[in-house]
């Protein structure tokens, strides 16, 4: 009895194919500073040194027109 090919539904050659999702995921907390130190170090990620010009990244989010730091708190 010769040896049947299974081929995969969707595809020609029987090659499985990945499927890619990308997925953004918000969350609203009451400390964000302290959630933000906790992903950078999960992550490993560091936290870039501020704009040309300012001390802090505070310094820089209160140079903002009111407006965009208001959207950059939220965020």
């Amino acid at each position: 009895m010769a040896a049947r090919r299974v081929v995969a539904p969707g595809t020609h050659s029987g090659a499985m194919t990945a499927t890619v999702r990308q997925v953004q995921v918000t969350f609203d907390c009451a400390e964000p500073e302290r959630v933000a130190r906790f992903w950078c170090e999960v992550l490993g990620y560091v936290v870039p040194p501020p704009p040309t010009g300012f001390d802090s990244w505070d310094a820089f989010d209160s140079a903002l027109p009111r407006s965009t730091a208001a959207r950059r708190s939220r965020a």
